[in-house]
């Protein structure tokens, strides 16, 4: 039998033991080092708790910097505050912070202790689950899902399929929706049922502390041996060993360096499963076992007509139905992809709400360049959580094209100049259109950074929002 430790305030239900925040049944997501801070404020009971008693106690040091005590504050308030508009950290000035304040504690937070299990019942570990919320819309990718479970080794009787890989790779263009399939995968029950030690996540995006995340890791499994460790070889070899035989889902989105993906194909336990996502085509075909190429290596596709626009009527129901035509030429000049379907559903139902009509139409036309999308917010759940900022769409598209040498990024905005949906090159035009006897080298470039997709031999295609992108870098 085993005691568990709750805090409830609000709707929310933080379990100290399991180190799990949920908002209703809803599980909410925090760091392992947020979690940490959040649990030693509610022990104060509302008394302030000072920065050099979160230094000791928390960081176990003798200085934290303030910046760093504040960053984890600011995710701790940005996650609660998704859910609920009360201030729950309180801010003293020049002394600290406290969980409320001592007056509202006793009426707001309430502390119970639950027993679960029986001894001698042999029930099954508790999985651990670090995962991001589930996709709010998830249209048009169930055979995407199945083809993954396929991959993974989830089946429904629970055996393990000879065709099943321990390394998988999901690629694909910006905006595709490799982030959003994942978590849905990570989600889904035959998932939650596959792997019964849990699943373990991370996005990783182009500067990743791989150290402090493995720790974070090591801090799920119950452990803060990891640390101690002083190199990222001494992290992996000891996730490795806390892995053990236990058969975990590691999810390893936003990889951007193969790198950083080695590390955590060195920390895989024996019967653990890794799952990658990268936009970049190198770092996929560097990562992916090379006996399983290309099978290793999953390329999700856009989606199909029919569920582009069933997605864009969901997101702006009143405007699909009035312009169902217009509709499908949106859909089918954005090529389906389901970043620039969001954003341009957003807009479009934000302008029916003005209540113009003739405004709704300009706007589908408006929005078939591309240019109107990229210049919009990207999706809430594109948040930068470290700096409490929504980047915009061209801004998430130049993560890959500012990686780029300025020779090549002026080669990717000529492009912008084509006019033709879909915008497919052949070699022969390249080699006139940027004046060069050779582009190959360029080619390959824009190939392996995701922003050239090649469609049969000698020919190459760019995705309209990155033709928007690249058109802009023109001006």
């Amino acid at each position: 039998m085993s005691r568990q430790h709750l805090y409830l305030f609000g709707r929310f239900r933080l379990n100290k033991n399991q180190r799990t925040l949920f908002y209703g049944e809803t599980l909410v997501h925090l760091e392992s080092m947020a979690v940490d801070v959040l649990l030693a404020l509610l022990a104060r009971k509302g008394n302030v708790m000072n920065k050099e008693e979160m230094a000791l106690e928390i960081w176990r040091q003798d200085l934290v910097e303030d910046a760093t005590i504040h960053t984890q504050i600011r995710k701790i308030r940005t996650a609660l505050e998704a859910h609920d508009e009360t201030r729950y950290i309180e801010n003293h000035a020049k002394r600290g912070y406290s969980f409320l304040d001592s007056s509202r504690w006793t009426g707001m937070v309430k502390e119970e202790w639950q027993e679960t299990g029986t001894p001698g019942s042999g029930s099954a570990e508790k999985q651990i689950l670090l995962l991001p919320p589930a996709p709010d819309l998830f249209i048009g990718r169930e055979q995407d899902l199945d083809a993954l479970k396929g991959c993974l080794g989830i089946t429904l009787d629970g055996r393990i399929p000879a065709t099943a890989q321990p390394v998988v790779v999901v690629r694909g263009p910006p905006g595709v929706g490799k982030s959003s399939v994942a978590a849905a995968l990570a989600h889904h029950p035959e998932t939650r049922e596959a792997f019964r030690g849990g699943v373990l996540w991370v996005s990783l995006g182009q500067e990743p502390k791989l150290q402090n995340i493995l720790a974070s890791w090591g801090r799920e499994l119950g452990t803060d041996e990891l640390l101690k460790s002083k190199t990222l070889t001494e992290s992996t070899e000891s996730l490795k060993k806390l892995l053990g035989e236990k058969r975990f889902l590691l999810i390893v989105d936003d990889v951007w360096e193969t790198a950083h993906a080695e590390a955590f194909k060195k920390a895989r336990g024996s019967e653990c499963v890794l799952l990658f996502t990268t936009r970049v085509t190198t770092v996929a075909t560097e990562i992916a076992p090379r006996h399983l190429y290309p099978e290793g290596i999953y390329l999700l596709p856009d989606l199909s007509e029919e569920t582009a626009l069933e997605l864009l009527a969901r997101l702006a129901p009143r405007a699909v139905t009035k312009y169902e035509q217009e509709s499908r030429e949106l859909v089918r000049d954005l090529q389906f992809l389901p970043l620039a379907l969001l954003v341009a559903g957003r807009t479009l139902d934000a302008e029916e709400k003005l209540g113009v009509g003739w405004s709704v139409r300009q706007m589908l036309v408006a929005l078939r360049t591309g240019a109107e999308i990229i210049r919009q917010t990207a999706p809430a759940n594109m948040t930068d959580l470290e700096n409490e900022t929504t980047p915009t769409v061209a801004a998430l598209l130049r993560m890959s094209t500012d990686r780029l040498d300025q020779s090549t990024r002026d080669c990717f905005a000529a492009l912008g100049a084509f006019r033709s949906t879909p915008a497919t090159f052949d070699l022969r035009v390249l080699t006139k259109f940027w004046k060069m006897k050779d582009p190959m080298p360029v080619v390959r470039a824009l190939v392996g950074h995701g922003l050239l997709e090649p469609v049969r031999t000698g020919e190459f295609q760019m995705h309209a929002l990155l033709r928007a992108l690249a058109r802009s870098m023109l001006k």
